[in-house]
C-alpha cells in the first residue's frame, strides 16, 4: 500500500487549512501530516504558559482537524523554548512537557507519530529534548 503524506507550511497546519486538502473519499491513502513544536515563537512565555499552549494546540489543531484523512504527526520533541539552554529548566515541567504531548498525540492522532530523532549528538554533552533514547533512559519521558 502506498500512502501520500501532505504537509502544509508550519504556519498553516491548523484545522482551517487542512479542510479540503486532497481529502477522502475522492482520494485514498492521503494523510495530513503536521509537525508540533513548542519552541519557536515562545521566547516570551514561561514554562507554565507553554504547557498551557499544548492544551490549546490540542483543541485548535488536533481535536479540530478534519477526520476524512488520517492525521500523522511527523515531528515532535521536548526542546525549547529558545533561550541560552534551549530546554525547560524545571524538571517537573520538563517531564510534564513530554507527558502532556504524548497523551494528546496518542489520543488524537489517527495516523501515528514520529519523534524528532532516536539519538541526537547533544545527549553526550547535555540534557536534551531532541533525543528520544536519552529522554527514555533518563526517565524524562515514559511511553506507557
Amino acid at each position: 500500500m502506498c500512502i501520500l503524506l501532505v504537509t502544509p507550511f508550519l504556519s498553516e497546519q491548523d484545522a482551517d487549512h487542512l479542510y479540503g486538502m486532497i481529502g477522502a473519499p475522492q482520494y485514498v491513502n492521503v494523510w495530513n501530516e503536521i509537525h508540533a513544536y513548542f519552541i519557536w515563537g515562545y521566547a516570551d512565555k514561561t514554562e507554565l504558559q507553554i504547557l498551557a499552549e499544548i492544551d490549546n494546540y490540542d483543541k485548535t489543531h488536533l481535536k479540530a482537524a478534519p477526520t476524512n484523512n488520517r492525521l500523522f504527526l511527523g515531528e515532535w520533541c521536548m526542546g525549547g523554548p529558545p533561550d541560552q539552554t534551549g530546554i525547560f529548566q524545571n524538571l517537573d515541567n520538563f517531564r510534564e512537557l513530554g507527558r502532556k504531548q504524548l497523551a494528546y498525540y496518542n489520543a488524537d492522532i489517527t495516523g501515528g507519530w514520529a519523534f524528532w530523532t532516536w539519538r541526537h549528538s547533544d545527549e553526550t554533552i547535555k540534557r536534551t529534548g531532541w533525543s528520544m533514547r536519552y529522554l527514555i533512559r533518563s526517565g524524562y519521558l515514559k511511553l506507557s
